[in-house]
């Protein structure tokens, strides 16, 4: 059934982005943040379920903790710790918190600091033993209240961790950037002061200072200074993680979705990225905080040493957190990224509020953001969340927008209309709803790109996306087809043979470039179709897409064997994946973890998803349309292969009738095969 009166979306705003009141439990608050994750920019009724939003975004696992009033709300864990054993998270599975390690460290060189080692601008210099920050021409020294505010003009900004397999540097290397270290020296820069300069490399030589300072291992230093006394017993700033503390512990996924070769980056720069730990510890921290803010007793510091590192030293930093204004209220906070990580910690200065959310994977920034979103909505927290946009009647039939549309060759997007919805379908990605902006725009909803279309009287003329640029695509007849259109179909034979033939007829065909095959494949992972994605890279780079797996040489996506069997057959098994079937093994179902009080009296109630009938975050998405492959499948009963003929003639997609970009299957004269110049007639180029 058509759509006749679809919505626009208009630019008025809606009076509260907020709950007026929270729900009256903790349970009904925790179901109502599972349902209300909020993308930017987000439309009423166009919130995601957690797990939804899990998959859309190729995150396997998500570790959320909630403070309200004072006290700690709720903690759950969603999803795998482990994409590929499908191990659940758990309100006590530890992951990497990056660079919220930062405000952690800092509270650790403070309270040194109140015990009178050393003042906050006691020259770095004279705290080193080991090592010396060279001048670099400057005369000011560089202190540790200009390296907690990253205000002190050193360089290096971030550390991307070491794999299992390499050499781990000593922090002295790393400073000076040799040895195996794989980041460069840290030195001064720019001149002390503001505007401040985030410096990792800054908090690796206050990291030395300290150890130098004391005589102690950075390990050891933060578990008696901060770790034991706030009770953080899940929490360590071990690197590596030692093997014993491997049995609850997170692996880093990348941006499809899948376990990073060695499961985690290890980093000696632990001051800077080097905890481990899980949102309920980072919540305890950060009332130790509060605390202070309240001038009540604090476990590590007095509530004069708590405003002292609460002090701005720059516009946007004290030591240690980032401040940040919602609403009229100030929040202290910070944020991670490491390899496969990416987690978020806010803090409230009324001592009431907080949030942590930690992932485990190189996308899981954007669902951080838009969980705490939710918990600010739900919460009533102000500020967090910009006005809903409304909706509004608009006029044009939602099926004029449907249709296939190619942006050049193998890039295609699919328009859909299913339950007077429309969606958005740009292979291999998963396909995602339009809701209207305008009468011929479109908002897709859970990311800010629009999309646009042009008509020509009732036909579409172009459709336009913006998505950080500007794309063109042209609508397509019935009988072109691409490749990537195949293996969205689990037609791999057809698509992957497609590639073989561009790549043997033109090796530097930009549509088998190897970063733009490896793009495909990651979008294949991350949509759910395993087996497409290992196919392509298997049969057109010339290995498999992992660094543990087999190398299959080009042309041998088949016959390649290790101990007599198919090497990516075993690669499918060892991820999961049954190739007789095309379905992966990992489903997700609620468990609820027993509930009970931590040593601060707080109700700790706590949530893991784990295997049961639900769809996996690796599940392939429902086919939301109906494709031309199966459709000739079913009509003749048997797989249908296209044949290129030369016919002599061009084409006006390519001679200027309709357009001149063409495609692959065609040459410059019409045709790619050019048998009719060899003198083969149509008769023998069908036989």
């Amino acid at each position: 059934m058509l759509a006749l009166a679809p919505l626009l979306l208009s630019l008025v705003p809606q009076a509260q982005s907020r709950s007026p009141q929270p729900p009256e439990t903790s349970e009904e608050r925790r179901a109502a943040v599972e349902r209300e994750v909020t993308p930017r920019p987000w439309v009423q009724g166009g919130t995601f379920s957690l797990l939804e939003r899990m998959r859309m975004l190729n995150v396997p696992g998500v570790s959320v903790a909630v403070l309200h009033e004072g006290k700690l709300d709720w903690a759950a864990g969603y999803g795998v710790r482990d994409a590929a054993s499908g191990q659940p998270v758990t309100t006590d599975t530890v992951f990497q918190a990056a660079s919220i390690s930062k405000p952690v460290s800092s509270m650790v060189a403070l309270s040194l600091a109140q015990e009178g080692k050393f003042t906050p601008d006691t020259p770095v210099n004279d705290l080193l033993r080991s090592w010396q920050l060279p001048a670099d021409g400057f005369e000011d020294a560089v202190t540790p209240r200009h390296i907690m505010s990253h205000t002190g003009g050193l360089g290096v900004h971030g550390f991307p961790g070491y794999r299992a397999a390499d050499a781990l540097p000593s922090v002295v290397q790393v400073l000076d950037g040799d040895g195996p270290a794989n980041t460069g020296a840290v030195r001064r820069i720019e001149p002390l002061g503001r505007p401040m300069r985030y410096s990792g490399g800054g908090s690796t030589v206050l990291q030395l200072a300290l150890c130098d300072l004391t005589g102690r291992d950075f390990t050891s230093l933060t578990a008696d200074q901060v770790l034991g006394p706030l009770g953080m017993t899940r929490s360590t700033y071990a690197q590596p993680l030692p093997v014993e503390r491997w049995p609850d512990h997170s692996a880093a996924h990348g941006g499809d979705g899948r376990v990073v070769a060695g499961r985690f980056h290890a980093y000696p720069e632990q001051y800077a990225a080097g905890l481990w730990t899980t949102p309920t510890d980072l919540l305890r921290f950060a009332r130790e905080v509060q605390r202070g803010l309240a001038n009540e007793e604090g476990r590590v510091l007095t509530s004069d040493w708590v405003a002292r590192m609460l002090e701005p030293q720059s516009e946007q930093t004290t030591m240690g957190f980032f401040l940040s204004t919602f609403g009229d209220d100030l929040w202290f906070g910070h944020g991670g990224a490491n390899a496969g990580f990416r987690c978020q910690l806010y803090g409230s200065f009324d001592g009431e509020r907080g949030v942590a959310v930690m992932t485990n994977a190189d996308d899981g920034s954007r669902l951080a953001d838009e969980i705490i979103r939710g918990v600010a909505r739900v919460y009533g927290w102000e500020g967090f969340v910009e006005p809903a946009l409304t909706l509004e009647p608009a006029g044009r039939e939602l099926a004029s927008y449907c249709g296939r549309y190619a942006f050049g060759p193998d890039r295609v997007a699919i328009v859909a209309l299913e339950d007077e919805a429309l969606w958005f379908h740009a292979p291999p990605t998963r396909p995602q709803r339009l809701v209207p902006l305008a009468p011929d725009g479109f908002l897709v909803l859970g990311s800010q790109a629009r999309v646009e279309f042009a008509f020509q009287g009732d036909s579409v003329r172009t459709l336009t996306l913006r998505a950080g640029g500007r794309d063109v695509a042209r609508p397509m007849d019935e009988f072109e087809r691409w490749p990537v259109e195949d293996l969205v179909d689990g037609e791999l034979e057809l698509g992957l043979e497609f590639y073989a033939a561009v790549l043997a007829d033109n090796p530097d065909d930009p549509m088998v470039a190897p970063d733009r095959l490896r793009e495909q494949a990651e979008g294949h992972w991350g949509a759910g179709a395993l087996e497409a994605g290992v196919a392509l890279v298997a049969l057109v780079t010339g290995h498999v897409h992992d660094a543990h797996q087999p190398t299959v040489r080009q042309g041998q996506r088949r016959e390649a064997q290790i101990d007599g069997q198919p090497a990516l057959l075993l690669f499918l098994e060892a991820i999961g994946v049954d190739a007789r079937k095309g379905t992966h093994e990992g489903r997700l179902s609620v468990v609820d973890v027993a509930s009970g009080a931590d040593h601060d009296g707080l109700d700790v109630h706590g949530r893991a998803y784990t295997k049961g009938p639900e769809p996996s975050v690796m599940s392939p998405v429902p086919q939301r349309f109906r494709t031309f492959a199966p459709w000739l499948t079913e009509t003749f009963g048997r797989k249908v292969y296209r044949v290129a003929l030369d016919a002599g003639s061009s084409c006006p997609n390519r001679d200027g009738s309709l357009g001149r970009g063409g495609c692959t299957y065609c040459d410059v004269e019409g045709s790619g095969t050019g048998a009719l110049r060899s003198g083969q007639e149509l008769a023998e180029q069908l036989e």
